[in-house]
C-alpha cells in the first residue's frame, strides 16, 4: 500500500465539500491508498485562523482526511531538495512567481519517499513534468468543476535535469 499526500487545494475542496470528500475518499479506498498530510500543509491550512474558534474549525476540518495518525516533518534533507528543486524549476524556465516553498517541499517530501508516497493536487502546473510523472487524472463535478491530478517523483527525471543544471 501506498500513501497518498494532498495538497492544501485537495483540503479545502474536501473542508467545502462532502461529495468531492466522498469522491477522493472513494478513489484512495479503491487504489489502496492511505491519505497522508505533510506538515507544511496543515501550517499552509492553519495560518489563517485569526480565532480559536476558526483553529478548531480548521483543525476539525484537516482531521477528516487524517486516517492515522501521521506526521510529515521538514527535515533538513527535505529543506536541502526544495532549494535545489526550486533552482531547477527556475533552470527549467519556470518563473519565480510560480514557484512556492510549499511546492518545493512537497516535490523534496515525494524524492525522499519516492517509492511510497503519490501526491494529489488541482494545481497542475505547479509539479512539472520534467521531474514528476502524472499517474493519474480525475474530475468531479458538483457544479464546481475539479479535475485532479496524481503524481509521483521521477528519479531518472530529476537527475537528468540535475545534469543539465549543473552543466550551465
Amino acid at each position: 500500500m501506498k500513501d497518498i499526500l494532498v495538497d492544501t487545494n485537495i483540503v479545502i475542496r474536501g473542508a467545502s465539500s462532502q461529495k468531492f470528500f466522498e469522491k477522493f475518499l472513494n478513489y484512495c479506498n479503491l487504489k489502496g491508498l492511505t491519505i497522508a498530510i505533510c506538515d507544511a500543509v496543515k501550517f499552509e491550512f492553519l495560518r489563517g485562523a485569526n480565532r480559536k474558534s476558526t483553529k478548531e474549525e480548521i483543525e476539525k476540518a484537516l482531521n477528516i482526511f487524517r486516517t492515522e495518525d501521521f506526521s510529515m516533518p521538514i527535515s533538513k534533507d527535505i529543506y536541502l531538495d526544495a532549494i535545489t528543486l526550486s533552482q531547477l524549476y527556475t533552470h527549467k524556465g519556470i518563473p519565480l512567481k510560480q514557484i512556492s516553498f510549499l511546492d518545493c517541499v512537497i516535490g523534496a517530501t515525494l524524492k525522499k519517499y519516492e517509492n511510497k508516497l503519490l501526491l494529489a493536487t488541482m494545481d497542475l502546473n505547479d509539479f512539472p513534468l520534467s521531474i514528476f510523472d502524472r499517474v493519474d487524472i480525475f474530475t468531479f463535478d458538483d457544479g464546481e468543476v475539479s479535475v485532479v491530478g496524481i503524481y509521483k517523483f521521477n528519479c531518472e527525471k530529476f537527475e537528468k535535469v540535475l545534469a543539465n543544471f549543473n552543466k550551465s
